[in-house]
This record gives structure tokens, sequence and C-alpha cells, in this order.
């Protein structure tokens, strides 16, 4: 009798796992909503939120829903969600998050003063809100994969040395990167704001993918050549994808376009340990 209870249990025991392990935005009776069409459990510090199964209903999670919230560190997304509303995860200590590729829209702030140490956020997102990611203290990388960034979006991460940007994002917003960045990949078909990339580290190396003279001109349009400091200056590098240098350049001169090495080398003029780039 007692191991046909023990078989009875942990045959139940099973299915309970079972379902939680198939729990979806459907049969997730005793979730809690989060927003249109959006539930979420949250266990152990870790909050899971689920959208619909199929694309016939688009999820969106709230606005401010779990602002100043510090009861989770890790953040999973199932289903289709589409839009994270303004300040949803403002102030969590969330560390880690994949946004997945049924997300469109990060709205304004959504993400502001939170834990994130690296964010990859992917083609599918269309629009990066105003000041999304705005004074992450420990935020060290950023991937953006397509569309367009908002002001302020990454201004004041303190912390953050790597921006990568795909040749897919269009429009990177005033002062968007506002941060002592060491290697910044950009493309060719990105427009900059006013002071798109500002307070960036000495010696700041850069990478253009695509036409090149193209990428420096977005570049050549906002003042990113700086450090945290406005006093002291190192010299700006800029390479092709393959890591190959372009051209190189201190504070009081820029090239009105991208040189060779070797035209570089042809019309610079020493300056000590640096060199200025003549006009053409």
């Amino acid at each position: 009798m007692r191991n046909f209870y023990f078989l009875i249990s942990g045959f139940i025991l099973s299915i309970a796992n079972c379902y939680a392990v198939n729990l979806s935005y459907e049969t997730c009776k005793e979730c809690t909503s989060c927003g249109t069409n959006c539930k979420y459990t949250l266990n152990d510090g870790k909050l899971t939120i689920y959208g619909p199964s199929t694309n016939a209903q688009n999820g969106t999670i709230k606005n401010d829903i779990f602002r100043g919230n510090t009861s989770f560190t890790n953040i999973e997304i199932k289903g289709n969600i589409e839009t994270i509303g303004g300040g949803a995860f403002a102030g969590t200590k969330i560390e880690d998050i994949t946004i997945p590729d049924s997300v469109k829209t990060i709205g304004d702030g959504a993400f502001s003063r939170s834990g994130l140490i690296k964010i990859s956020i992917p083609d599918s997102v269309t629009s990066v809100g105003s000041r999304a990611f705005y004074d992450m203290p420990n935020l060290e990388e950023v991937y953006v994969g397509n569309g367009s960034i908002g002001n302020d979006a990454f201004f004041s991460c303190d912390k953050l040395k790597k921006v990568v940007l795909s040749d897919k994002v269009t429009t990177v917003g005033d002062r968007a990167f506002v941060s002592p960045i060491e290697t910044l990949v950009i493309g060719d078909q990105t427009t900059s704001g006013v002071q798109s990339f500002w307070y960036m580290s000495p010696n700041v190396k850069i990478y253009c993918s695509g036409e090149y003279e193209k990428c420096y001109e977005h570049l050549a349009s906002t003042k990113y050549v700086t450090t945290n400091t406005q006093k002291e200056y190192g010299m700006t590098y800029i390479y092709d994808e393959n890591g190959t240098l372009i051209a190189k350049y201190g504070k009081e001169h820029k090239p009105k376009r991208i040189y060779t090495v070797e035209e570089a080398a042809a019309v610079s003029k020493p300056m000590g340990n640096t060199f200025r780039l003549r006009y053409k």
C-alpha cells in the first residue's frame, strides 16, 4: 500500500513538473497579468513573462509594471511579446535578459538604472526609446541589430566600453552614448545626432563597416573625439572591419574623408608622438 502511495505521489509530481515546464500564456491560469496579452510568474529570483503562443495576438509589457522591483535578477520572456513598455524594468536589479525576436519596440526608460551587464538587442527591434538604458552603472557591452536609437538611450553608462551597431542601425539620437567607449563598431548607413558619441575614451578604436567615407561623414557630424576630462585628448584610430588601420588623428583637426594608411602617411605632419591629417 505504501509503495502504491509513493507511486501515485511520484506520478502527480511528474505531471506537475511537466506542467511547469510547458507553462504558457494560455495554460498559466494562476499567473498574474503584466499588460496586454501578457502574464508572469516570479520564483527564486527569476521573472518569467508569457505572451501568446501564436502570432495571431501580440503581447505588451505594461509601462512601469516592474519599476523598482528588486526581487528578481533574471528575466525570461516566452511567447509573442512585441512591446516592452516604458519604464517596465527601470530601477530593478536584473543582471541578465534575452530579448526574443518577437520584440519590436523598447519603450522610453524601459531598463533605466537597472543592473544589466550586457545587452543584445535583436534585429526585430526597430525602435529603442529615449533613455531606454539610461544611467546603467554595470553595463559594459551593447549590441544593437537594427532600427533607431533614441535620444539619451545609453546616456551615463560609466562602465560601457564596447558598442557594436549593426549596419542596419539607421539613426543614433542626440547624446545616445555618453560613455567612456573604447571600441565602437558602426555601419555606413548610420546617421548621428548632436553629440551622439560623447565623452568616449582616449585612444578609442572605431571600426567602420561598409563604405568608410560615408561612415566617417556620419561620425564627423558629432563632436565624438573627446575624453572624460575635456582637457586631455588622445589619438583616435579608425579601422575597417578587417582590423586594418584607415586613419588616426588628434583633437585639433579632422580629415574630411577617410584616408588609407598610405595616404595618411603621405599627407600627415609629425607632431611629437601624434600627427595631424591635413585637409585636402
